[in-house]
Formats: structure tokens, sequence, C-alpha cells
């Protein structure tokens, strides 16, 4: 408790030096000190795009805290910050930037690559006809008992899925972490499949390859995080490697629901499929987060404060040369996006799907809080070694929509079927 109530103080102290806070928020209590603290980074660390005034964000929302905690003085808990946080880092329209007002344990582990998870390998999405598995991972249970892309998820243990996304969510989970198998009632197709699964620890993916008797190779992608730094971008240069011993002939990287990740995977996977050496530049309004990522000789250099440092290399770095296609949807953001851009950028081929989440044009930064909440900030604008702006999105060279509502009864998978169409 003495670390935190320090620490707030300080914050306070920095922020009023700033000309951010009141007095008021001299009163150091639990919920005082996330909202000093998510003062303090948004005024220290944001370089996005908001218009918005951040000097004047701590006076508009102090009184609410203030209010919040009027009878409580500094024993106010820090969970009544946490919709008045949220409101206020929301004022700046930011997709990039949020709070995680939940433990952020789990946000600490997957942004390094090292967090594990126990359940199926599924990932389920809510639309408006219910819930569909959006993703099944490789290698997982799911993956073995057949469970696909598109499977509508109807009851788990008998219990139908709830309308309510919270008691939802809670159902699935709760199932995750049982120690006996479940028993999934899934659609597709408009036939009733029954599964039996049993929940097991699961490292974090990785990208995976399918080399198909036609010589069409199907990289995907989950995410640009795997298991920390250095894993996904050699990864992709491993499985590139492995397409052209295969004889492979087009390469199709799904990049669909794919969040983003760390900007040097992203960086380094894209540079096996380019033939001129990629660049990348992060520009912020603050200095200490101006950054140059390029690629040299098969490694990954970092260049800051004039020096460059070497991050990583490729131990057998790839260079594809036949054509690629990516495929995106709207779930696809952040690095993901990077990686689109940078293909569309260097003309090495199509990008098809739906326009992309909306982040591309900007990196982030997690910060942890003395609480144990988290916030995202956006710390810099992405642009090209010559300083052109990236776009903010992806906008597909033949845009398709991708449904999991029409892939559950159709089968069909309509953006994978219009890159192999366009490569006949």
């Amino acid at each position: 408790m003495r670390f935190r109530s320090s620490f707030a103080v300080l914050l306070t102290a920095i922020a009023l030096s700033l000309g951010a806070l009141s007095p008021s928020a001299y009163a150091s209590s639990p919920a005082q000190a996330v909202f000093d603290e998510t003062v303090y980074y948004l005024l220290t660390q944001y370089g996005g795009f908001s218009n918005v005034n951040l000097r004047e964000l701590p006076l508009l929302y102090q009184p609410k805290l203030s209010a919040a905690c009027m009878d409580l003085a500094n024993t106010c808990p820090a969970e009544w910050a946490y919709p008045i946080v949220t409101q206020m880092v929301a004022k700046l329209e930011d997709k990039h930037t949020g709070f995680y007002p939940k433990s952020a344990q789990d946000i600490r582990e997957q942004f390094s690559g090292r967090g594990k998870t126990t359940g199926f390998g599924i990932r389920p999405s809510k639309l408006g006809s219910g819930y569909y598995v959006r993703s099944v991972q490789v290698g997982s249970p799911a993956s073995s008992a057949d469970v696909r892309r598109g499977d509508k998820i109807l009851a788990v243990n008998g219990v139908p899925m709830p309308k309510d996304s919270s008691a939802a969510y809670e159902l699935w989970d709760a199932s995750e972490n049982r120690k006996t198998p479940s028993l999934l009632s899934l659609t597709r197709q408009g036939s009733r499949v029954s599964v039996e699964i049993a929940p097991v620890t699961l490292e974090p993916e990785l990208p995976s390859l399918q080399v198909r008797p036609d010589g069409i190779a199907l990289l995907r992608v989950p995410d640009f995080v795997g298991r920390g730094t250095g894993t996904v971008g050699p990864r992709i240069h491993a499985l590139v490697l492995e397409a052209q011993q295969k004889n492979a002939r087009v390469l199709i990287v799904d990049l669909r629901d794919n969040p983003g990740g760390l900007v040097t995977e992203s960086f380094s996977g894209a540079a096996a499929l380019i033939p001129n050496k990629p660049a990348q530049k992060l520009i912020s309004r603050s200095p200490l987060s101006n950054a140059e990522f390029r690629w040299n000789d098969g490694a990954v250099i970092q260049r800051a404060f004039g020096v460059d440092r070497k991050l990583f290399a490729v131990a057998a770095p790839a260079q594809w040369d036949k054509p690629v296609i990516a495929l995106v949807n709207g779930y696809s953001a952040s690095c993901a996006e990077f990686f689109a851009i940078n293909l569309l950028q260097a003309g090495r081929g199509a990008v098809i799907g739906e326009p992309t989440y909306g982040v591309g044009n900007t990196v982030v930064s997690f910060s942890f809080l003395s609480d144990g909440s988290a916030l995202q900030v956006t710390t810099a604008r992405t642009v090209t070694a010559d300083n052109a702006s990236y776009p903010e999105r992806v906008t597909p060279t033949q845009v398709v929509t991708d449904s999991l509502e029409t892939i559950n009864s159709t089968g069909k998978d309509a953006v994978l079927e219009a890159a192999l169409e366009s490569i006949k």
C-alpha cells in the first residue's frame, strides 16, 4: 500500500507541474491512484491523432471521481475509478487507446507471448444470429475434434448459449476451466454436430502452413505476438522456406481475425515476401517514442537517438518471389494492417476481403497500473522510410464479405474462394 500511495503522490506532482490536475488530486486513495496514473501516461505517452486537449481531461473528470469518492476519502476503492477512467480515455475517440479495468496479468502475459491458456482452442464470437466459432487453434483439442471456423455454438453441456453476452462467456469460461470433458452442440450446414472435448493447457499460437496438392500454400498468421519477440517473424521465414521446398506456386497469407501484436514480428515477417529492404518509422509527440525499423541482411535493426541496435536475426531468411495474396477482414488490426500495407506498397500482390479495423497508422504501448489494471496508449504514428503516412486501414484490392453465418449455412469460405479464383 505504501508503494501505491507514494507512486500516486509522485504522479500527481508530475501532472500538477504540467498543469493537468486540480489540488483535489492530492487526496490519495486506490481510486485516485488509478486516475492519476492514467492521466500521467496519457500526458507523457500519447502520440496519436486525437485533437482532444489532454491537459483538459483531468479537469473534466476529476470532479466526477471526487463526487464518487466523497464519503470514502483515502479508502475509495480502485474499482470506483474504472467507469470514470473508461469515459475519460474514450473521450479521445482513438480505437488504439483503451483502459482495461480487470487484472492486467493476462494482458501482460499475452503481450509478452508467455501467456498460457486453458481451453479448447476455440475463439467464439457473438453475431446477430448467435455465437459462432471465429477461429480454431492449430493442434488444439478443437482442431483434433474437427471443429471448424463458422460452426454455430448452440449449447455447452446441454445449456443453451444465453442471449446475454456476459452470461454466455461466463458459461464458456466455466466449461474451459473444467477438469472433465464438455459436450459442445454445434450446427454446420443445417446439420447438428455434437463434440465431446476436454480443455488442455495451450501455448500461444504460432503461424502455420498447409501446402495443397495443387501447389497453393496457405500461411495462417493468427497474431504478431506469438511467444514473444523473435518468434513470429522467424517462424514466417521458416514456413516460407518450407513452401518453397514443397514447390508451392502461390502463397496465400491469411490475416483474418489477426488483432496485431509486435511491430518487430510484423516487419520481419513481411521481409520474407518483399524483395527490397522494407523500413518503417514511428513518429511521436515525444522524441522518446521515435524510432525506425529496417531489415538488413536477415536482421531487424532499430534506430533510436541516432544509434542502431540489432533486435534479433533470422537464422535462415526466406525470399518468396512468386505470387502472394493476403486475406483480411474487419478484425484484422494494427500489425496485421502493417503487414498487408507493406505488401501493397511493395506491389507484391492482391489483398482480398473486407476493409480492416482501422488502426494501421499508429502503434501502442501497454502501461500496467499499480492496482492491476492496464492502459493501452497510442504512442506514435507510422510512416514509411520516406516519411509517407500509412493509411488508417487497408482497403482490399477485391472486397469480399467474410461472413461466419454464410460459412455456417453453405460451407463456403467466400474470401478464400475469391483468392483461389483469382489464381486461375
